[in-house]
């Protein structure tokens, strides 16, 4: 289980790395998402609990398809909301799936001060190199809360088995004893039974013989 978690660990690790790599073409003038106001505001509400206000805030920037970096800022904020609300552990690899699902590029609009050719250029780039990491942190935290809980609930579940299977092989080893007392006694009635068969062929025999005497007894009275 302990393997599971650090394979995890090492998945959200290589998912933080995606996110958080510099923009292969980011202008020097481009606008920082962290210091846009709205993305701020939901990145605070987000950091101090307040789930439903963030949801809101990121839900609206993630419907900005003219902007690709607060689209991104949004669509990373309700990816990590999902993360931290979930119930459990499954809940919270299902989010972590539709983390992981989020594209690594998205076309952004490049622009260049003092240079007007290259104003408007739109290009490749990540926009998520600006995102405020400590809220994949927070949910991260969340999640191995989940795993440790799970791993505590197999490990019980472990353990009533297993402390079961010791009951049933007791159980087994009374029930052998048993059968096998059962088998002594089957032996020794069904030896005894052969020995009654064979007294009963005897008187069976002996009667016979009495019979036959008896009718020549009687023939010989009948004919003296």
């Amino acid at each position: 289980m302990r393997f599971f978690i650090c394979f995890r660990v090492l998945v959200f690790i290589g998912c933080t790395g995606v996110f958080f790599n510099g923009c292969s073409i980011i202008s020097t003038c481009a606008t920082i998402v962290c210091r846009d106001g709205m993305v701020k505001q939901g990145q605070e509400a987000y950091l101090n609990e307040d789930y439903t206000l963030s949801r809101q805030i990121f839900s609206q920037l993630a419907s900005r398809e003219g902007d690709a970096q607060l689209q991104a800022a949004g669509l990373y904020g309700n990816a990590c909301i999902d993360m931290i609300r979930a119930e459990n552990a499954q809940a919270f690899r299902t989010a972590v799936k539709q983390l992981l699902l989020l594209p690594p590029q998205l076309p952004c609009r490049i622009s260049t001060c003092g240079d007007q050719d290259n104003a408007g250029r739109e290009a490749l780039c990540n926009p998520w190199s600006r995102i405020h990491p400590g809220m994949l942190e927070k949910a991260l935290a969340h999640g191995m809360t989940l795993f440790e809980s799970e791993r505590s609930d197999i490990t019980k579940q472990f353990n009533a088995l297993y402390a079961k299977q010791k009951v049933y092989k007791k159980e087994r080893l009374n029930m052998q004893k048993k059968i096998d007392s059962l088998k002594l006694k089957i032996t020794a009635l069904e030896k005894l039974n052969m020995d009654q068969e064979a007294r009963v062929t005897d008187l069976l025999h002996q009667i016979t013989v009495l019979e036959r005497i008896d009718k020549e007894r009687q023939e010989q009275r009948e004919n003296p």
